[in-house]
C-alpha cells in the first residue's frame, strides 16, 4: 500500500510540470515582457500647459458679501504649478440706521509644489487695494500685501479638470491687515481644455 502512494505521489509529482502553463500563451514567448519606462518628453505646448479656474464666496441678508477669485494656473512640470489671478471682494452692511460698503480689487499670485501625486506645499501672494483701516472714510483706500504659507491636497475630476482644497496661514499680518482669520481654508476648482 506504501508502495503504491508513493508510485501515485510521483506520477502526480513528474505530471506538474507537464500540466503547468507556459507564458508563451499570453505573451507569445517564453518569457513575461519586460516593461520598458518610456521616456517623457516635456510639452512645449501652452494649451496642455494652462488651466483656469479659481474660488467665489456669495451670501447675502443684513451682511452682503461677494468674493471672486478667477486664476490662470500654469503647469511648468508635474511638481511645480505657477498661477496669477484676480481678487473681487464686496461687503456691505445694511442694519436699520446703519448702512455701508465697501469693494476691494487686486491680483494674486501663487506657486505649488506638489509633494506626491496629490499632496502639495503652496506660498501665495496678495496685493490688495483695501479699506484703510486708520480711516472712517471707507472709500479712503491703501495697498496692503498678504502673504500666505500653507499646504493642501487636489482631487482629480477626471483628465482636465482638479478640486483644490488648501490651508494657508497669513505670516506677515501689520496694522492693516483686515483678513485676521488663521488658518485661512480655501476651496477651488482648476480645469483645463
Amino acid at each position: 500500500m506504501k508502495k503504491a502512494l508513493l508510485l501515485l505521489f510521483l506520477f502526480f509529482a513528474s505530471l506538474k510540470p507537464i500540466l503547468a502553463q507556459v507564458d508563451s500563451v499570453y505573451y507569445g514567448n517564453s518569457t513575461a515582457p519586460k516593461k520598458q519606462k518610456e521616456k517623457e518628453k516635456p510639452s512645449y505646448n501652452l494649451k496642455e500647459k494652462l488651466s483656469f479656474g479659481g474660488n467665489f464666496m456669495v451670501w447675502f441678508g443684513t451682511t452682503t458679501y461677494v468674493y471672486l477669485s478667477p486664476v490662470v494656473n500654469c503647469a511648468l512640470n508635474k511638481r511645480f504649478n505657477v498661477g496669477l489671478g484676480l481678487i473681487y471682494n464686496y461687503y456691505g452692511y445694511n442694519s436699520g440706521p446703519t448702512k455701508f460698503s465697501y469693494s476691494i480689487y487686486g491680483l494674486h499670485s501663487y506657486a505649488l509644489a506638489f509633494l506626491t501625486t496629490n499632496v502639495f506645499g503652496k506660498v501665495e501672494f496678495n496685493h490688495l487695494l483695501q479699506p484703510n483701516v486708520y480711516s472712517y472714510n471707507y472709500n479712503d483706500k491703501v495697498w496692503v500685501s498678504y502673504v500666505y504659507l500653507g499646504g493642501g491636497f487636489r482631487q482629480p475630476l477626471g483628465d482636465h479638470a482638479s478640486f483644490y482644497t488648501s490651508i494657508m496661514y497669513n505670516i506677515n499680518q501689520n496694522a492693516q491687515s483686515i483678513f485676521y482669520a488663521n488658518p485661512m481654508i480655501q476651496v477651488g476648482i482648476l480645469a483645463g481644455f
